[in-house]
């Protein structure tokens, strides 16, 4: 309501002469730490956000989920957190800088190659040869990608040393997903595990796409929530109300994320 009032107030201050000063007074910036697989649809959420709260911007941090945490406790200005597993957000709660998170989505695991590497399912990735991009093991997407290696191990589809010789081809370890997509697209790797959103934003054309089966490995689920120090809670918990609405889960779901339980 406040922010409403404010904005209404503005829009009417646009009539006077007094305008440019009092609107100034009343912009509002939200800083949102997010996981780098959120880029595309956050970005297209905060634009909408923005569309809706006259006055307010949206400004992003996007990277790993660790290393946003580590940013928050090291005293980065944010107003809200999105994560993209339990973890890291546990050791944010656990270190009192946020508050009670909730899960908002959820996504899965695949894996993007380039067309020309002849890599058509996951047992190809035992290829002697084949260059692998992974995260690394302390990013979500890193350790997804081993949980779901050692399950695949198990599974009698597979070989019970799988997961060896996957990790045998690993050529890179990188700190957040976004760059193992843009090691494979730039053809620096033949292949890369990321999560399934990724494969569908940034396939296009030239890299096939091959999902983990959910059987296979553990789902992730994304948690958001506020910054305890936050110096616009209102705001931030305005945001994550949106994230949660209607409006705001058809646009995950656009670019590939699943619904939130």
């Amino acid at each position: 309501m406040k922010i409403r009032l404010l904005a209404a107030a503005c829009a009417a201050a646009l009539l006077s002469s007094s305008a440019p000063a009092f609107c100034a007074a009343r912009q509002q910036t939200l800083t949102v730490f997010a996981a780098a697989s959120l880029h595309n649809a956050f970005a297209e959420l905060g634009k909408q956000f923005e569309a809706a709260h006259p006055g307010v911007s949206v400004r992003f941090n996007f990277d790993g989920s660790q290393i946003l945490e580590t940013q928050i406790a090291n005293g980065a200005p944010a107003d809200v957190f999105a994560s993209a597993d339990q973890r890291s957000m546990g050791k944010a709660v656990d270190a009192g800088l946020v508050g009670a998170p909730v899960d908002f989505t959820s996504n899965s695991l695949a894996v993007v190659a380039q067309f020309d590497v002849n890599v058509r399912s996951l047992r190809d990735l035992t290829r002697d040869g084949l260059k692998l991009a992974l995260c690394a093991e302390q990013v979500p997407c890193g350790r997804y990608t081993r949980i779901a290696l050692q399950k695949l191990s198990a599974d009698k589809t597979y070989w019970p040393r799988y997961g060896d010789q996957v990790m045998h081809n690993v050529a890179t370890q990188e700190q957040n997903v976004e760059s193992v997509v843009q090691k494979v697209v730039l053809g620096e790797a033949d292949a890369g595990f990321v999560y399934a959103t990724d494969a569908i934003q940034e396939g296009g054309a030239h890299l096939i796409a091959i999902p983990v089966p959910d059987q296979d490995q553990e789902i992730p689920t994304y948690p958001i929530v506020s910054v305890k120090a936050s110096a616009n809670k209102d705001l931030a918990q305005s945001f994550i109300d949106y994230v949660l609405s209607a409006k705001g889960q058809s646009v995950l779901q656009t670019f590939g994320f699943r619904g939130h339980a």
